[in-house]
């Protein structure tokens, strides 16, 4: 005979476990992974968590402070891309710029300036 005893998860267990998944802390099959549970459990922990519960979530402060730090990080970031633009279109307004001095250059002065591809270094 096989001992098909049950295991007991204090509610206590099941509502942080339920919370974390409610909050997006963790998807259900990680919170499953995390404290060795079926995702069946988690489910069902979730399912009845939602329903018998209306007060607020016990962990929001975890979520806010990630929250924040991912929206700091957020802000960072865009203003990191946004200085790099602007540098990469004053690198390209450069470039033009000397590309087209280059060309008068060359016109007024019929000096070629650019090197011509395959060109050997002059002797010294």
């Amino acid at each position: 005979m096989k001992n098909s005893k049950k295991k007991h998860y204090r509610s206590c267990f099941r509502r942080i476990v339920a919370q974390e998944v409610i909050i997006n802390l963790l998807t259900e099959q990680e919170a499953a992974h995390k404290y060795h549970v079926s995702r069946i459990f988690v489910r069902r922990w979730i399912r009845w968590y939602k329903q018998n519960y209306v007060e607020p979530y016990i962990l929001p402060t975890m979520k806010s402070k990630k929250d924040a730090s991912e929206q700091d990080r957020i802000k960072q970031l865009e203003k990191k891309l946004k200085d790099t633009q602007k540098a990469l279109r004053e690198a390209e307004l450069k470039n033009e710029l000397l590309d087209t001095m280059i060309n008068i250059a060359e016109d007024e002065y019929r000096i070629p300036v650019r090197k011509k591809p395959g060109s050997q270094p002059s002797p010294k």
